[in-house]
């Protein structure tokens, strides 16, 4: 299989083998895509790039990321979120597939165009050498609970800082590792329930497998989630989860791969993390096996290429 990648921007941070074929392009522009079988685009500028392109591309499908009118509204607010929703919505209708994440959002969009699932896997861990002592000598000799996110609010951490409270207990230590707009916030919620001494703010890290090592549990707060992959490299590094009660994760996840509690209830939130702690064993082990069959980078990739299969069948 050939692939080439139509790319818009500068290329930071990701690395292709020689064998990829890289063409930069101006956006918006026209594109001659005839001698492809399969156009796999991404995100909206992908997406309307594909659409305005369609007249010389034979099987077109996206990926669609997240349930984006929920998005574009918080993001953008209502006014420019409706019109930029309209417009992409308005692109799907070009597409011959449209791929979800989750079989909620597929549910939610049905009526666009021919859809599927296929789940988003992440490769087998790869641990660095680079092991932060400092880090490593704070959480010596603790019970680690800790969670990998860009922190806003719709995250929820502030609950893991309110449990942390209610449990007071000096042998344990609340990791939370990632930047974003509500880290400010949550240290000075910290320091305003006195728990500052058992908290530890990491910054963004690409190493963030060898913080999940480090933890006995990992703790998803969250009142929503498009596709959690912070979920599935804990489950790949065989870390038992507990995680709030949502769709998203009920869908990925059953109570006997992963602890659940109720959202916003910070008893039954520390209720979670003592039981976990009592069978951490099982379910580090069941957690692992629903990674192994489900959410491998290999397992998706196979579920791509079957699709890309299919649709050029008849081509």
């Amino acid at each position: 299989m050939d692939v080439e990648i139509i790319y818009f921007d500068n290329i930071v941070e990701v690395e292709f083998p020689e064998t990829v074929k890289l063409t930069k392009v101006k956006f918006p522009s026209k594109f001659d895509f005839s001698k492809y079988d399969v156009v796999h685009t991404h995100l909206l500028r992908g997406d309307i790039f594909g659409a305005i392109n369609r007249k010389s591309i034979k099987k077109l499908i996206s990926t669609c990321h997240s349930d984006f009118i929920f998005d574009l509204n918080v993001s953008h607010g209502k006014y420019i979120g409706t019109l930029v929703s309209k417009l992409w919505k308005w692109c799907y209708k070009y597409f011959d597939c449209l791929v979800f994440l989750t079989g909620i959002n597929k549910k939610k969009y049905n009526n666009i165009t021919y859809s599927t699932v296929i789940y988003n896997g992440r490769p087998k861990p790869n641990l660095s050498d680079e092991v932060n002592i400092e880090y490593l000598n704070t959480i010596s000799g603790k019970i680690v609970i800790g969670t990998c996110a860009y922190l806003t609010k719709r995250k929820s951490i502030d609950h893991i800082l309110e449990c942390a409270n209610i449990r007071n207990n000096e042998n344990e230590i609340y990791v939370i590792v990632g930047d974003g707009p509500e880290k400010d916030t949550l240290i000075k919620k910290a320091h305003s329930l006195g728990i500052e001494k058992q908290c530890v703010f990491v910054p963004f890290t690409d190493n963030v497998y060898n913080y999940i090592n480090t933890f006995n549990i990992f703790c998803m707060t969250s009142s929503s989630e498009g596709m959690p992959l912070s979920l599935i490299e804990a489950a790949s590094m065989k870390c038992p989860i507990v995680a709030s009660k949502i769709q998203v994760i009920e869908e990925m996840f059953n109570n006997k791969e992963v602890i659940f509690y109720e959202y916003k209830n910070i008893s039954a939130l520390s209720e979670a993390i003592n039981y976990t702690l009592s069978n951490r064993i099982e379910y580090s082990q069941k957690v692992y096996s629903k990674y192994l069959e489900c959410y491998t980078d290999k397992k998706m990739s196979e579920q791509y290429i079957e699709l890309y299969k299919k649709l050029v069948k008849n081509v």
